[in-house]
């Protein structure tokens, strides 16, 4: 029997997800976005493929967190990879992934 997925993996599935559209432009869960004629290409500098984005991401979100709530980003780690529980923290990344989660809705044009 497999297990469902726990509302964290959820999330993290979901900005993963929406880290790849960042990047690519293309959603695999929805219909493809519009492309934007570029002017001319620039070098890139960012931060490189999704996997590094997501990171950044994750690790931005993580540091938001700890500092909201007081806490070492290890801690907070700790409870978004499910080594340990906290009903307070996994409330605040879920607060967190959301509000990622409309900054690329809204940057996207697919805000409500």
């Amino acid at each position: 029997m497999s297990k469902s997925p726990s509302r964290m993996e959820q999330l993290l599935a979901l900005l993963r997800a929406f880290a790849d559209v960042v990047l690519t432009g293309e959603c695999k869960l929805l219909a493809p976005l519009p492309t934007r004629p570029v002017a001319a290409a620039a070098p890139r500098t960012g931060c490189g493929n999704s996997s590094t984005l997501r990171m950044r991401l994750t690790r931005n979100i993580q540091s938001r967190v700890a500092r909201q709530l007081g806490l070492s980003r290890s801690h907070v780690c700790l409870v978004a990879s499910g080594k340990r529980r906290s009903r307070a923290v996994e409330a605040a990344l879920e607060v967190e992934y959301a509000a990622v989660e409309d900054q690329i809705a809204a940057r996207s044009g697919g805000a409500e």
